[in-house]
């Protein structure tokens, strides 16, 4: 029996495969688990069209990975009159950067920041676009005038 994976299925194939399996096996354990689906050809059709949607996302994420290359985001810190910072650049400040300076809309990105920046000057920071693609994008700190 002809079958699509929805789910990765450990000793038998990953997820979105075609794969034949035998018919107890599929009825009795995948199609229970909704771990599979029969291949029908409304289904394989439906399958090719969201590998090819996936593989405009890929080509979308690759270029704004190479879009945040070149692009720095500048946050301002007060600071005291010996330099010392009061406050830090975190995670969410970083994605909402990202967001109001229009190179993110609803993508999930994963920010690469230990603890949070309390210090003044340039940093970069590892974006985790999805699907192993990652960026480096530049953070300046800067002083409140």
């Amino acid at each position: 029996m002809r079958i699509i994976l929805l789910h990765d299925v450990r000793g038998f194939g990953k997820k979105n495969e075609v794969k034949d399996a035998k018919d107890g096996y599929a009825r009795n354990f995948l199609f229970p688990k909704k771990l599979a689906e029969p291949a029908s050809p409304d289904a394989v059709r439906r399958l090719e069209t969201l590998k090819k949607e996936e593989g405009g996302y890929l080509k979308r994420l690759e270029s704004l990975a190479t879009r945040l290359k070149d692009r720095s985001l500048i946050f301002e810190l007060k600071t005291d009159a010996h330099g010392s910072v009061f406050g830090s650049v975190n995670k969410e400040m970083i994605l909402s950067g990202l967001r109001d300076a229009k190179l993110i809309t609803k993508e999930r990105v994963g920010v690469a920041l230990d603890r949070p920046i309390k210090t003044l000057g340039e940093h970069e920071i590892m974006l985790d676009l999805s699907h192993n693609i990652k960026a480096t994008i530049k953070i300046i700190v800067r002083p409140q005038p």
